[in-house]
């Protein structure tokens, strides 16, 4: 268990440099992002279940939608912008709001 929880982190730090490098513009990471966006889209908008996802990001696909759902409802997905990349990182950041200070 502990070791499918550490490929999971895994994943999404790569995916999260993936958008960095992308941001700082590196093209070559952006196909491979967008297919996450795509497929995160289609199952927001109920066009593909847990079945029929990819695999390979499910653990993304699934922590993005629970996330913000709407946003990837909303998701222009044949023109995804800057903001939006930047968006989604910011769905990865450690929700501190439960945190005392």
């Amino acid at each position: 268990m502990l070791r499918s929880c550490s490929i999971s982190n895994d994943k999404v730090e790569i995916f999260q440099l993936f958008i960095h490098r992308l941001l700082d513009g590196n093209v070559h990471y952006k196909k491979s992002i967008d297919n996450v966006l795509i497929e995160t889209h289609k199952f927001a908008n109920g066009e593909s279940d847990v079945y029929s996802i990819d695999r390979a990001n499910f653990d993304i696909i699934l922590r993005l939608v629970k996330k913000a759902p709407e946003f990837f409802k909303d998701l222009d997905i044949e023109n995804i912008r800057e903001d939006d990349y930047k968006r989604i990182l910011v769905l990865f950041e450690p929700d501190t709001s439960m945190i005392e200070n």
